[in-house]
Protein backbone atom coordinates (compact mmCIF):
# COMPACT_ATOMS: atom_id res chain seq x y z
CA UNK A 1 0.00 0.00 0.00
CA UNK A 2 1.52 3.62 -1.13
CA UNK A 3 1.90 6.41 1.23
CA UNK A 4 -1.11 8.74 0.33
CA UNK A 5 -3.32 5.49 0.94
CA UNK A 6 -2.06 3.82 4.32
CA UNK A 7 -2.17 8.09 5.63
CA UNK A 8 -6.55 7.57 5.00
CA UNK A 9 -6.05 3.74 6.53
CA UNK A 10 -7.24 4.78 10.13
CA UNK A 11 -10.06 7.19 9.17
CA UNK A 12 -11.93 4.97 6.70
CA UNK A 13 -11.24 2.48 9.74
CA UNK A 14 -13.56 4.60 11.79
CA UNK A 15 -15.49 5.63 9.53
CA UNK A 16 -16.56 1.89 8.99
CA UNK A 17 -16.77 1.57 12.47
CA UNK A 18 -19.29 4.03 13.23
CA UNK A 19 -21.17 2.60 9.60
CA UNK A 20 -21.60 -0.28 11.37
CA UNK A 21 -22.10 0.37 14.72
CA UNK A 22 -25.20 2.60 13.02
CA UNK A 23 -26.43 -0.18 10.60
CA UNK A 24 -25.80 -2.98 13.23
CA UNK A 25 -23.67 -5.00 11.07
CA UNK A 26 -20.96 -7.07 11.92
CA UNK A 27 -19.72 -7.90 8.85
CA UNK A 28 -18.78 -6.59 5.62
CA UNK A 29 -18.19 -7.52 1.94
CA UNK A 30 -15.61 -6.29 -0.04
CA UNK A 31 -15.86 -5.95 -3.51
CA UNK A 32 -13.16 -6.31 -5.97
CA UNK A 33 -14.28 -3.65 -8.46
CA UNK A 34 -13.25 0.17 -7.88
CA UNK A 35 -15.25 3.62 -8.30
CA UNK A 36 -13.93 3.95 -11.61
CA UNK A 37 -16.15 0.11 -12.67
CA UNK A 38 -19.29 1.68 -10.50
CA UNK A 39 -19.45 5.36 -12.60
CA UNK A 40 -18.97 3.36 -15.82
CA UNK A 41 -21.60 0.48 -14.80
CA UNK A 42 -23.83 3.49 -13.98
CA UNK A 43 -23.53 4.89 -17.22
CA UNK A 44 -23.80 2.42 -19.46
CA UNK A 45 -27.40 1.66 -17.39
CA UNK A 46 -28.99 4.96 -17.74
CA UNK A 47 -31.81 5.13 -20.07
CA UNK A 48 -30.73 7.03 -22.90
CA UNK A 49 -32.76 10.68 -24.04
CA UNK A 50 -35.73 9.79 -25.96
CA UNK A 51 -34.47 10.13 -29.79
CA UNK A 52 -35.05 9.17 -33.09
CA UNK A 53 -34.57 5.53 -33.53
CA UNK A 54 -32.76 4.80 -36.73
CA UNK A 55 -33.45 1.36 -38.49
CA UNK A 56 -29.57 0.37 -38.37
CA UNK A 57 -29.36 -1.90 -35.24
CA UNK A 58 -25.32 -0.24 -35.37
CA UNK A 59 -26.29 3.08 -35.68
CA UNK A 60 -28.47 3.19 -33.07
CA UNK A 61 -26.45 1.51 -30.42
CA UNK A 62 -23.73 4.28 -31.29
CA UNK A 63 -26.60 6.96 -30.44
CA UNK A 64 -27.97 5.55 -27.58
CA UNK A 65 -24.44 5.47 -26.18
CA UNK A 66 -23.46 8.59 -27.34
CA UNK A 67 -26.90 10.33 -26.07
CA UNK A 68 -25.60 9.70 -23.09
CA UNK A 69 -22.81 12.51 -22.56
CA UNK A 70 -25.96 15.18 -23.23
CA UNK A 71 -23.23 18.19 -22.37
CA UNK A 72 -21.25 17.32 -25.20
CA UNK A 73 -23.87 15.80 -27.78
CA UNK A 74 -23.94 18.47 -30.12
CA UNK A 75 -20.19 19.17 -30.16
CA UNK A 76 -19.91 14.84 -31.62
CA UNK A 77 -22.79 15.45 -34.02
CA UNK A 78 -20.72 18.43 -35.25
CA UNK A 79 -17.37 16.72 -34.89
CA UNK A 80 -18.93 13.92 -36.44
CA UNK A 81 -19.95 16.18 -39.47
CA UNK A 82 -17.00 17.57 -39.87
CA UNK A 83 -14.82 13.92 -39.77
CA UNK A 84 -17.10 12.62 -42.46
CA UNK A 85 -17.00 15.87 -44.10
CA UNK A 86 -12.88 15.77 -44.12
CA UNK A 87 -12.79 11.91 -45.12
CA UNK A 88 -14.73 12.50 -48.40
CA UNK A 89 -12.78 15.44 -49.29
CA UNK A 90 -9.45 13.81 -49.04
CA UNK A 91 -10.34 10.28 -50.20
CA UNK A 92 -7.71 10.61 -52.96
CA UNK A 93 -5.13 11.31 -50.08
CA UNK A 94 -5.94 8.78 -47.71
CA UNK A 95 -7.68 5.88 -49.94
CA UNK A 96 -10.07 4.57 -47.51
CA UNK A 97 -13.54 2.84 -48.03
CA UNK A 98 -17.02 2.97 -46.49
CA UNK A 99 -16.60 0.53 -44.00
CA UNK A 100 -13.34 2.77 -42.43
CA UNK A 101 -15.99 5.66 -42.83
CA UNK A 102 -18.50 4.27 -40.87
CA UNK A 103 -15.93 3.33 -37.88
CA UNK A 104 -14.62 7.24 -38.88
CA UNK A 105 -18.57 8.39 -37.90
CA UNK A 106 -18.80 6.13 -34.69
CA UNK A 107 -15.45 7.52 -33.29
CA UNK A 108 -16.43 10.80 -33.56
CA UNK A 109 -19.82 10.74 -32.18
CA UNK A 110 -18.55 8.73 -29.08
CA UNK A 111 -15.14 10.13 -28.51
CA UNK A 112 -15.85 12.77 -25.93
CA UNK A 113 -18.16 9.92 -23.72
CA UNK A 114 -15.20 10.09 -21.54
CA UNK A 115 -16.77 13.06 -20.11
CA UNK A 116 -19.50 10.99 -17.70
CA UNK A 117 -15.94 9.49 -15.55
CA UNK A 118 -14.07 13.16 -15.70
CA UNK A 119 -12.46 15.26 -18.39
CA UNK A 120 -9.03 14.64 -17.13
CA UNK A 121 -7.81 11.69 -19.57
CA UNK A 122 -11.33 11.30 -20.84
CA UNK A 123 -9.73 10.05 -24.24
CA UNK A 124 -8.83 7.15 -22.37
CA UNK A 125 -12.73 6.92 -20.36
CA UNK A 126 -13.63 7.11 -24.27
CA UNK A 127 -11.53 3.81 -24.69
CA UNK A 128 -12.53 1.64 -21.44
CA UNK A 129 -16.22 2.61 -22.50
CA UNK A 130 -16.45 1.78 -25.79
CA UNK A 131 -14.67 -1.46 -25.24
CA UNK A 132 -17.06 -2.30 -22.16
CA UNK A 133 -20.44 -0.87 -23.70
CA UNK A 134 -22.79 -3.33 -25.48
CA UNK A 135 -22.21 -2.78 -29.18
CA UNK A 136 -23.54 -6.21 -29.97
CA UNK A 137 -23.89 -5.09 -33.79
CA UNK A 138 -20.29 -4.98 -34.38
CA UNK A 139 -17.57 -7.66 -34.24
CA UNK A 140 -14.65 -7.53 -31.72
CA UNK A 141 -12.08 -6.27 -34.10
CA UNK A 142 -14.41 -3.46 -35.06
CA UNK A 143 -14.98 -2.10 -31.57
CA UNK A 144 -11.01 -2.06 -30.65
CA UNK A 145 -10.75 -0.09 -33.87
CA UNK A 146 -13.42 2.70 -33.25
CA UNK A 147 -12.54 2.26 -29.47
CA UNK A 148 -9.18 3.42 -30.26
CA UNK A 149 -9.87 6.05 -32.84
CA UNK A 150 -11.66 7.68 -30.40
CA UNK A 151 -9.31 7.43 -27.55
CA UNK A 152 -6.62 8.87 -29.99
CA UNK A 153 -8.56 12.51 -30.76
CA UNK A 154 -6.40 14.29 -28.16
CA UNK A 155 -3.18 13.40 -26.18
CA UNK A 156 -0.47 11.25 -27.56
CA UNK A 157 -0.55 9.84 -31.09
CA UNK A 158 -0.48 6.34 -31.62
CA UNK A 159 2.87 4.42 -30.87
CA UNK A 160 2.45 0.61 -30.59
CA UNK A 161 5.81 0.62 -28.51
CA UNK A 162 4.08 2.50 -26.07
CA UNK A 163 0.40 1.29 -25.92
CA UNK A 164 0.14 -2.36 -25.31
CA UNK A 165 -3.59 -2.51 -26.65
CA UNK A 166 -2.36 -1.02 -29.75
CA UNK A 167 0.44 -3.60 -29.91
CA UNK A 168 -1.76 -6.42 -29.88
CA UNK A 169 -3.36 -5.55 -33.17
CA UNK A 170 -2.66 -6.09 -36.59
CA UNK A 171 -0.34 -4.08 -38.46
CA UNK A 172 -3.22 -2.98 -41.11
CA UNK A 173 -5.48 -2.26 -38.03
CA UNK A 174 -2.44 -0.18 -36.58
CA UNK A 175 -2.20 1.76 -39.75
CA UNK A 176 -5.99 2.25 -40.33
CA UNK A 177 -6.35 3.15 -36.72
CA UNK A 178 -3.39 6.35 -37.91
CA UNK A 179 -5.42 7.83 -40.24
CA UNK A 180 -8.66 7.74 -39.30
CA UNK A 181 -7.61 9.28 -35.76
CA UNK A 182 -5.72 12.20 -38.14
CA UNK A 183 -8.79 12.77 -39.73
CA UNK A 184 -11.06 12.89 -36.37
CA UNK A 185 -7.93 15.06 -34.38
CA UNK A 186 -8.55 17.73 -37.23
CA UNK A 187 -12.59 17.53 -37.21
CA UNK A 188 -12.36 17.81 -33.24
CA UNK A 189 -9.87 21.07 -33.96
CA UNK A 190 -12.53 22.55 -36.57
CA UNK A 191 -15.12 22.66 -33.00
CA UNK A 192 -12.75 23.77 -30.58
CA UNK A 193 -15.37 25.87 -29.31
CA UNK A 194 -17.92 23.28 -29.45
CA UNK A 195 -20.30 26.17 -30.83
CA UNK A 196 -20.51 24.47 -33.96
CA UNK A 197 -19.23 27.54 -36.09
CA UNK A 198 -18.01 25.82 -39.00
CA UNK A 199 -20.79 25.88 -41.87
CA UNK A 200 -19.06 24.14 -44.56
CA UNK A 201 -15.48 22.77 -45.98
CA UNK A 202 -13.89 22.99 -49.27
CA UNK A 203 -10.94 21.10 -50.35
CA UNK A 204 -8.31 21.38 -53.23
CA UNK A 205 -5.53 18.79 -53.65
CA UNK A 206 -2.63 19.40 -56.12
CA UNK A 207 0.50 16.27 -55.65
CA UNK A 208 0.73 16.73 -52.03
CA UNK A 209 -0.99 19.88 -50.99
CA UNK A 210 -3.63 20.12 -49.19
CA UNK A 211 -5.59 23.28 -48.74
CA UNK A 212 -8.66 23.32 -46.61
CA UNK A 213 -11.12 26.15 -46.83
CA UNK A 214 -13.45 26.95 -43.93
CA UNK A 215 -16.71 28.73 -44.41
CA UNK A 216 -17.95 29.90 -41.51
CA UNK A 217 -20.65 33.02 -40.92
CA UNK A 218 -18.62 33.33 -37.54
CA UNK A 219 -15.14 33.94 -36.04
CA UNK A 220 -13.20 30.86 -36.55
CA UNK A 221 -10.13 31.99 -35.15
CA UNK A 222 -9.96 29.50 -31.82
CA UNK A 223 -11.05 26.71 -34.73
CA UNK A 224 -7.95 27.68 -37.19
CA UNK A 225 -5.69 28.05 -34.20
CA UNK A 226 -6.34 24.42 -33.27
CA UNK A 227 -6.65 23.13 -36.73
CA UNK A 228 -2.97 24.41 -37.03
CA UNK A 229 -1.74 22.32 -34.78
CA UNK A 230 -3.71 19.32 -34.28
CA UNK A 231 -3.27 19.20 -38.84
CA UNK A 232 0.68 18.69 -38.00
CA UNK A 233 -0.07 14.80 -37.40
CA UNK A 234 -2.55 15.01 -40.52
CA UNK A 235 0.05 16.40 -42.68
CA UNK A 236 2.47 13.88 -41.30
CA UNK A 237 0.35 10.43 -41.18
CA UNK A 238 -0.54 11.65 -44.86
CA UNK A 239 2.70 12.51 -46.08
CA UNK A 240 1.71 15.94 -47.77
CA UNK A 241 1.35 19.54 -46.80
CA UNK A 242 -1.61 20.83 -44.98
CA UNK A 243 -2.80 24.95 -45.89
CA UNK A 244 -6.19 25.92 -44.06
CA UNK A 245 -8.11 29.00 -45.22
CA UNK A 246 -11.18 31.01 -44.07
CA UNK A 247 -11.52 34.16 -45.66
CA UNK A 248 -8.52 36.23 -46.41
CA UNK A 249 -6.92 34.39 -43.58
CA UNK A 250 -4.48 32.06 -44.07
CA UNK A 251 -1.89 29.37 -41.62
CA UNK A 252 0.10 27.00 -43.17
CA UNK A 253 2.09 23.37 -41.99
Amino acid sequence: MGVPRSESLLAGAILLQELAARAGADRFQVSDRALREGLVLEALGQPAPAAAQPADLRRRQVLQLAERTEGVWRHGQQTARLALRLFDLTTSVHGLGEREREWLEYAALLHDIGYVIQYRNHHKHAYYLITNASLDAFDRREIEIVAHVARYHRGPTPKAHRHPSLAVLEPWQRRTIRQLAALLRLADALDRTHASRVDELFCAIRKKRVTLEVLSRWDVGLELEAARERGRYFAKVFDCRLRLRQGLETASL
